[in-house]
Formats: structure tokens, sequence, C-alpha cells
């Protein structure tokens, strides 16, 4: 059930109920932009824009023509050209029947259409059809073995993969030849000849157009493990991009408390290919202009500053497909100890994927009265999600007063999924919007919700446990569309008496979607 009954104190730090705003010795709600967003290491900011590029294509392929046609009577592959992409394998095939070439010995033959894919490595492929001009078939059989015929045909570009995907395009005048260079004849059990093979040079030449919609930006996919406390870790990093892991210039992973290159432990990958690259190591200052601490992967090096150590030993790169995979053995220094955010990022030559939290890390050595100790799961992703938050007092459960869990991109409480639960009333609220005023209380384990334009709290299957000196706050939370994107989320805990204050630590990440 809901009830109006006001908190009996206030909102632990930072926010102030009365103004809505962070106290100036524990603030944590209006930071301004240019504090927290540091620019990528090594990353340009350039937009990515749709494309029209002229082509020049050429190739030469080996084909087997066999006669009588049938629906499938062209096949064609072998290396091509396409400027100012380079070179690619094409294969092709025929996908008409009798009716277009009425015979290699006469009549009045017209076009035949012909599907083709382009591969030019790394997953990046174009696909269309061609017309061919089944004249230039006609001539070079009239001509025999070693003849060759000449036409006109034309191509269309239908889609592609990779750096190609989404694209369109066209040649309009294509000049084919083809070179008849053997013929054998399949005979058939009782010796009659059933068909005639022509094997023969197919040549294509001639200039188009390629348009590309503005490409997708590489992804920051993943951190594993997504939360833990220790000082060592091999961690495990994903990235990706649309164009194939070649496509990356550069990665970056930041551990600090906020999204500050400052004191952190700020890291740069440059891959050279699938398995090898350099590592480096932003200094104390967060200087993403260097200079840096590097070492290549693989070897036996180590890179450190005064926040953490990398080691090539037990660090790894491997790129497949669109996905670029970084192991890194890191150890984390006794005065970087608390309770951090782990932000990775990705740039390709074209677009960036923007910083994003995909998981916290707790470095031993760190304490406070009282304490809030863990969010579960460490790392979730969903519209929906039941939580489980622990807060811990050494004077015993009883003697915590306002709990507070603050879901959102930042430190900050505007446009926020944040919560104040009162232990001593026993009653629930949601901040609003703004990051002030509060919603109706709510009892948990009763009926009914409470809600802003980021989150809905509902009391059916949500719960407030106190056990010796910890108190376990299970909610059930739904988040809104306009919420997607990953998110923090940040604990925070006082005391009864207004004494005590944990201050806020980011003990979890999610990502709503």
């Amino acid at each position: 059930m809901a009830t109006d009954t006001p908190l009996p104190i206030a909102i632990p730090a930072p926010f102030d109920r009365r103004t809505g705003k962070s106290r100036s010795n524990r603030r944590l709600i209006s930071i301004s932009c240019s504090a927290l967003l540091i620019p990528l290491l090594l990353l340009s900011t350039s937009a990515a824009h749709a494309t029209s590029t002229f082509l020049t294509a050429s190739g030469t392929f080996t084909t087997n023509i066999p006669n009588p046609f049938t629906t499938s009577f062209f096949s064609a592959s072998g290396p091509s050209s396409l400027s100012p992409y380079g070179s690619a394998t094409v294969t092709a095939s025929g996908n008409t029947d009798s009716a277009a070439c009425v015979g290699l010995f006469g009549g009045a033959p017209g076009t035949a259409a012909m599907n083709f894919a382009m591969d030019f490595g790394g997953g990046n492929t174009l696909t269309g059809t061609l017309t061919v001009p089944c004249v230039a078939l006609v001539n070079a059989a009239n001509a025999g073995l070693g003849g060759t015929g000449t036409g006109t045909g034309s191509g269309t570009i239908t889609g592609g993969t990779g750096r190609f995907a989404g694209a369109s395009g066209s040649f309009p005048s294509l000049a084919v030849s083809l070179t008849i260079t053997g013929a054998k004849a399949d005979t058939g059990p009782d010796g009659v000849t059933t068909a005639i093979n022509y094997y023969a040079t197919f040549q294509t030449s001639g200039n188009g157009t390629l348009s590309t919609p503005a490409p997708q930006p590489p992804g920051a996919v993943s951190v594993q493990p997504a939360s833990g406390i220790t000082a060592t870790q091999l961690f495990v990093f994903q990235f990706s991009d649309p164009g194939g892991f070649q496509a990356l210039s550069v990665v970056d992973v930041l551990v600090n408390s906020s999204l500050d290159g400052r004191q952190a432990c700020y890291v740069a990958f440059v891959p050279k290919d699938a398995t090898s690259g350099s590592v480096y190591l932003v200094d104390n200052a967060g200087d993403a202009g260097g200079p840096y601490s590097g070492m290549l992967l693989p070897s036996s090096g180590t890179v450190s500053n005064s926040q953490c150590s990398i080691t090539a030993t037990g660090s790894s790169v491997l790129g497949s497909g669109n996905t670029l995979t970084l192991t890194l053995a890191i150890t984390f220094t006794a005065s970087f100890a608390g309770n951090k955010v782990i932000y990775l990022a990705a740039q390709d030559a074209t677009s960036g994927s923007g910083w994003q939290a995909l998981g916290t890390w707790g470095v031993p050595g760190f304490s406070t009265f009282p304490s809030a100790t863990a969010a579960t799961p460490g790392h979730s992703t969903g519209s929906s999600q039941t939580f489980t938050f622990t807060y811990t007092d050494t004077k015993g459960a009883q003697d915590l007063g306002v709990l507070n869990v603050l879901i959102n991109n930042f430190l900050d409480g505007r446009q926020a999924c944040y919560i104040a639960y009162s232990q001593p009333f026993k009653v629930l609220y949601l901040v609003g919007d703004a990051g002030g005023g509060l919603s109706a209380g709510l009892t948990l384990g009763g009926s009914g919700s409470v809600g802003n334009g980021q989150c809905t709290v509902s009391a059916n299957d949500s719960s407030a446990t106190a056990s010796g000196n910890t108190l376990t706050l299970v909610l059930k939370i739904g988040f809104t569309a306009a919420f997607d994107g990953n998110r923090v989320i940040y604990l925070a805990a006082r005391d009864s008496t207004d004494t005590g204050n944990s201050g806020w630590q980011p003990l979890g990440s999610t990502t709503v979607q």
C-alpha cells in the first residue's frame, strides 16, 4: 500500500530534500559535462556520413557454359578489382533459362541475368546482379575454340555486408568479352552426346556508382567479469565494428570512480592484426595526448602508473569477424582502493561508440560507516529486473536511516531512476525527474507502484529484510524506453543519527533495452 508519511530524516547526501541539490561537502548531482566528458584517447570525433563513390570495375573469370542452356547456364569465379576499394574475389551464377539465349550457333540471343557476390575479405562483401549479353557467347562459339565474342551488359548493386551494409549502386554500361578456351562433350551411357561444356575466359570492365548509408558505429560490448572485489584480475573486454574487427583503430578501457582520466587506470589498445597490437597506459595526470607507458601484445612487458599495472603475460588479443576480444591482466594498487566504474569505448576511422559503463569493480582496502555493500546482479540487460541491494551498519541494521539507489549514466540525480528508502519508517520514495521532489510513499510487499520518467518500482515482489548488521533491499524495477542505454548503479547509506554516511558507491551496471 502507498503512504504519504514524510521522511523522518533528510535523504542522505548528495540529495538535500529542501533544495533538490547535493550538499556541498558531499556533492554528487550537478557535475558539469566539461568535467566528465573527457575526449577518447587517440580518438577523433568526426561524424560518419552517407557516401557516393565513383567506381571502376574489372575482372577476369573462369567460366563453365553448358550447352544446351539450363536454369543455371552460367557460372563464374575469379579475381576482380573495384577502385577505390581494391581487390576482391567474385563468384557469380546464372539464373535464367534457354529462353534468354536461344543457342550458341544461331537465333536472336538476348540477355541473361547473373547473381554475383564480390568478397573483399574481413566480412566486407557487395552483392548484386549482372546482365550478360548472350551475343558475346554466340559470337565466341561461332568463332570456334579460341574465338572471342564481345557485347555490352550492365550491373546493379543490391546490398552488402560490413563496410558495404545497405549499399546500392549501378554499372550502366559494362564491356563484356568472352573467349572460348576449350570444349568437352558429355556422353550418356548409350554413347550419345548429351551436352557440350564450353570453358571460357569471361572479362568485364566499366564504371559505376556506389552509395552507402552512414555506417553503424563501433560498439563497446562487454567486460567479464562485470563486477567483483579483488586487487588482481584477468579482465576480458569485447568490442565490435560492423566493418570487421580490423576496422577498429583504437579501443579504450577506463577504470575510475567517475568518468575522469586523471588518477585512473586508463588504457588504450591499438590493434595491429587479429592477434597483436600495442597497449598504452595513460599517466596519472590523464594526459590523453601522452606520454604513455606502452608495451606490445604478445610480449613479456609491463606497463604501470599509480593506479594499476598491466602485464603482457596472461594478456592477449583476438580478432574474429566483427569482434575484438582484449584480455588484460590488471593489478590495482592499494592507493586506488574503493569502488570503481569500468568504462569502455571504441573508435574506427569514421565514428566512435562513446563511453559506455559496462561494469563495476571493488579494489580492496576501503571501508565506510555505514556501508553500501553490493548490487546483484552486478550487470544485467533488459527493460526490467529484480535487483538485490545490501547495506550494512556495525551498530545493527536498525541503526540505518535512509538508503539510496541511483541509476543513471553518471552520478546525476536528474533524469535518473533515483530511489530513497526510509529504514525507520519502512517506506520507499522515488525522486522526481528534475532530481528533486518525492513521490508518494510505497510500502514494499504490498500493492501499487511509484514511477517517474525513467523507471517504475513495484511494491509486489519487492521487500526490505533486516538481519544482524545487514539490510537487504529487493526491488522490482521496470525501465522506460526513453531510458535505454548503459547505466551505472550507485548506492548510498546514512545512519539514523544523520552523522554516518557511506558516500555514493558504484556497485553495479545495467544495460536498459
